[in-house]
């Protein structure tokens, strides 16, 4: 037997090199088992009805007890998963037990992902179009107002003219709606491609060789993509609307406040400056 056979004999892996590259192999399939453990954990908390990674069974006691006696001082399982032993050499023996169901975020019990999400969706959607709707409202309100008023000041109530601006009006006011539905659309957007990217990141940290820390970062993740959704800056929406109108009404005032100004000048020095051919000197 060769030095290298003995000391392996010595370290349990009797066999030579045979039993280190079986070894490798077991440690390999240990890791990958836990890697795909954490992938489904993680999975899991973004949707429903996957199926559980093949050919695992969860420890019984999360302990080292459940793998192989002869790597146990090399591989440390820390996921609810393992390889499901087939008996080998040396194999500490286990009864494979039902999966459990999939993990649920600790802040939601009871709800499914999809139930979850849509709960958050839709409170997202109705506070959005709640202060989109009242932004639009007062604006429309006060634009409303305004004609009215201008249209009462310059007798053009009932006119073609405040019939034409109250339909224009109207017309706006509609635009406003259909960019209120285009606004919530977008945020509600923004919150899924947010929660993609908090699953992708935390994927990336198992393959990175992560733990639970990165099934951690998940949860939070999905709490961090609500709260920024929240918090996010209204769009200014109207900042167009409603502006024509005002704008010709103080066009057509001014207009006429410098006919009213012209008027009063020209009744304050037509005495002397006389403007009737009648009262002009004959010029010999």
């Amino acid at each position: 037997m060769g030095l290298f056979d003995g000391l392996a004999d010595m370290l349990g892996f009797g066999g030579g090199t045979n039993k280190f590259a079986e070894q490798q192999v077991r440690e390999q399939k240990a890791e990958q088992a836990r890697k795909d453990a954490l992938r489904y954990e993680i999975n899991s908390l973004f949707e429903s009805g996957l199926p559980p990674p093949t050919g695992y069974a969860p420890t019984t006691t999360g302990t080292m007890e459940n793998v192989p006696a002869n790597s146990r001082d090399i591989i440390g399982i820390s996921s609810p998963f393992m390889v499901a032993p087939t008996n080998p050499s040396g194999a500490v023996p286990i009864s494979p037990q039902p999966i459990p169901p999939p993990p649920q975020a600790t802040y939601a019990p009871g709800k499914t992902p999809e139930e979850l999400f849509r709960a958050q969706e839709s409170e997202l959607q109705n506070a959005l179009r709640g202060n989109y709707g009242a932004d639009l409202g007062d604006k429309f309100t006060d634009a409303s107002r305004t004609l009215k008023f201008n249209a009462a000041n310059t007798g053009q109530i009932g006119g073609s003219a405040y019939a034409d601006s109250a339909a224009k009006l109207s017309r706006e006011n509609s635009l406003g709606g259909t960019r209120i539905a285009d606004a919530v659309q977008r945020a509600v957007n923004g919150l899924r491609a947010e929660r993609e990217r908090t699953r992708g990141n935390a994927l990336s940290l198992v393959n990175s060789g992560a733990g639970r820390e990165a099934v951690s970062a998940a949860q939070s993740g999905i709490q961090s993509a609500i709260s920024q959704a929240r918090a996010q800056q209204q769009e200014r929406l109207f900042d167009d609307l409603f502006s024509g109108l005002a704008l010709g009404m103080e066009g057509r005032n001014a207009a006429d406040e410098r006919a009213k100004l012209a008027a009063l000048y020209q009744s304050k020095t037509g005495s002397f400056f006389p403007q009737s051919a009648t009262n002009s000197p004959t010029i010999r």
